[in-house]
């Protein structure tokens, strides 16, 4: 069924565009679309797809169409597919689909599923073909996240102010429930099993898809400056959220603490995955041999993940055919895990997260040499934890954990991910295009894929091919 979908899909973007590159009209509707279909291939390390042996799941097919109603009201809707790696596999979604009245030039209103501002480019990141890259700097626009932040089901105000001789400002303001938060996608449900690493200290072994997500709040507002300098603007983007998720009461069947020295560390060669408290205590009492199982109830327990604050920061300078650009991104979030701290947390002086604080920054420069020629590159530096750039902390506390609980083990560069892109698009005509890029990589931060950390490569390479048409 997904494939007879996105065939469709597929078939009426091409019926769409038979006639031309141009804008199909079929009475008061205008139709554009675009298709694309890239590769990826790394020296090491499984990024986005299964990379390694190289991927052809690399894909993006849409259709949007549009209608003036009105001078003042237009609807807008985009059907969109994409394949990265186990994520997406084609299923087709209503990318965005919304009702636009303008007021006038300085008021406009927005109801339904709205695109949603982050930096300079999270509104356009569909579209390939009207930028450079194959990939965007990930310390931006993580393409584990695209789905949950692309848009937002609610409703937006925007316009455009004139300042006379310092430009003009544009702003927008969107308010309602954030993007579709599926954790059954391998990359965003592998970072949010990530944040349920501390009920593995109760005993209990939480995954993605036990998670129920139940409220997602945004409220992003941004402002750009349209400078009088003829391609230079700056934005400022302002994001709040709150998600709100159930991990269900549960039973399972765990190991509890063998310690027949009374040295307070288990008996080897038992591997002991997480700890049971059987009697309130912090283990349990020497000299006990429980070589079975447990049977433990867990009750229902309510996450709440609060992105505080996420401030982004943005400037790009157009001259003919050189366009400079920089951003960068700071994301504080707070979770709360409806329990009190592990006795086990405590008893290993492991700190129990209630916020983390996620940076991002990237510089890119790009010059299109001829029609046909554009040339880029840019670097980019992402740290998950702003306090902790060298991984020092977590390793420590994965070290201290994996003592008792046999918890995978961490090393320092999961700490960061540093992007050094190179890239070549060349364009076959207005509207087809076809990329060359190069990533060399230090870091894996962004590496959720992998069995066992010790298979990790912290230098390595990435390169892609991607070719898009629009119409």
């Amino acid at each position: 069924m997904k494939k007879i979908r996105i065939a469709c899909l597929c078939i009426a973007a091409f019926m769409a565009a038979s006639g031309g590159a141009h804008a199909v009209e079929v009475g008061p509707v205008d139709i554009h679309g675009f298709i694309s279909q890239g590769y990826l291939q790394s020296t090491a390390n499984d990024y986005l797809a299964k990379s390694e042996k190289g991927s052809f799941e690399f894909n993006e097919v849409g259709v949007n169409f549009s209608s003036n109603l009105s001078d003042k009201l237009r609807l807008g809707l985009q059907l969109f597919a994409r394949d990265l790696g186990d994520t997406g596999n084609n299923e087709v979604q209503v990318d965005w689909a919304f009702a636009d009245y303008r007021l006038s030039n300085e008021l406009g209103l927005r109801l339904g599923k709205i695109k949603a501002p982050l930096g300079l480019y999270n509104e356009s990141r569909d579209a390939d073909i009207v930028r450079t890259w194959v990939l965007l700097p990930q310390s931006v626009y993580m393409e584990a996240w695209r789905s949950f932040v692309v848009a937002a089901e609610g409703g937006g105000i925007y316009g455009t102010l004139d300042a006379g001789p310092l430009g003009s400002f544009e702003y927008q303001d969107v308010l309602g429930t954030l993007g579709n938060f599926n954790t059954e996608e391998p990359l965003l449900g592998k970072q949010f099993e990530r944040l349920m690493q501390p009920y593995a200290f109760t005993g209990q072994v939480v995954s993605a898809d036990d998670v129920e997500v139940t409220g997602r709040k945004l409220n992003s507002l941004q402002l750009v400056w349209n400078t009088p300098l003829e391609g230079l603007r700056f934005s400022g983007t302002w994001t709040f959220g709150k998600t709100e998720a159930t991990v269900p009461a549960m039973t399972q069947n765990t190991y509890a603490l063998y310690d027949s020295n009374a040295d307070g560390v288990p008996d080897a060669p038992i591997y002991v995955p997480a700890y049971v408290d059987l009697g309130g205590g912090v283990y349990v009492p020497s000299g006990s041999y429980l070589p079975t199982l447990v049977e433990v109830d867990f009750p229902e327990r309510s996450i709440d993940v609060d992105m505080k604050k996420a401030l982004t920061v943005s400037g790009e300078y157009k001259w003919k055919g050189l366009t400079l650009a920089a951003e960068y991104i700071e994301e504080k979030i707070g979770v709360d895990y409806g329990m009190d701290t592990p006795a086990l947390m405590t008893a290993l002086d492991i700190e129990m997260p209630s916020s983390i604080t996620l940076l991002g920054y990237y510089g890119s420069i790009a010059y299109r040499f001829t029609d046909w020629l554009e040339l880029g590159t840019y670097y980019s530096v992402y740290y998950p934890n702003k306090h902790d750039k060298k991984g020092e902390d977590m390793v420590a506390d994965a070290t201290k954990a994996q003592i008792l609980t046999g918890s995978v083990a961490a090393v320092d560069h999961q700490a960061w991910q540093k992007d050094y892109c190179f890239t070549a698009r060349i364009d076959i005509n207005p509207f087809w295009c076809v990329k060359l890029e190069g990533h060399h990589m230090n870091g894996t931060a962004q590496i959720y894929d992998y069995d066992d950390v010790d298979d990790l490569r912290k230098i390595w390479s990435l390169y892609a091919v991607k070719t898009s048409y629009a119409f």
